[in-house]
């Protein structure tokens, strides 16, 4: 299966989406905003990267830009739960930025590692 990063501030979300990953036999690494999820991609070969789009220090936009200009970047999921309004913006800016998938929060099962099966299907699953 994957190696996958969760970049989330609220550790309970983190918690729900590592369950739900490990279930199914991802390797799942959690970071608490960009700035260290960066820090584990340094130290880490990462597949995935979920992240959250509202967080203190680095928030998810920016993370994804980091992750984009990396010589070979993982595959990103943005997800956000903040108003629906704003949220569909967020998602689309994320999107724009090169994200690989985006989901809204409250996040299901299902929709979670469909998405994660999509994006490893289109990536091949390239191992080191």
């Amino acid at each position: 299966m994957a190696r996958i990063l969760v970049v989330d501030d609220d550790p309970a979300m983190c918690e729900v989406v590592r369950g739900m990953l490990e279930k199914v036999e991802h390797t799942v690494f959690i970071a608490s905003n960009g700035r260290n999820g960066l820090a584990t991609l340094a130290r880490e070969w990462i597949e995935v990267v979920i992240t959250d789009i509202v967080m203190p220090e680095m928030d998810g936009l920016e993370t994804v830009r980091q992750l984009r200009s990396m010589t070979r970047p993982p595959k990103i999921t943005v997800m956000t739960g903040g108003d629906r309004n704003g949220a569909a913006e967020q998602l689309a800016t994320a999107r724009r930025l090169g994200a690989d998938a985006s989901l809204m929060k409250p996040l299901r099962a299902k929709i979670l590692l469909d998405a994660i099966s999509d994006l490893l299907r289109r990536q091949g699953v390239a191992r080191r």
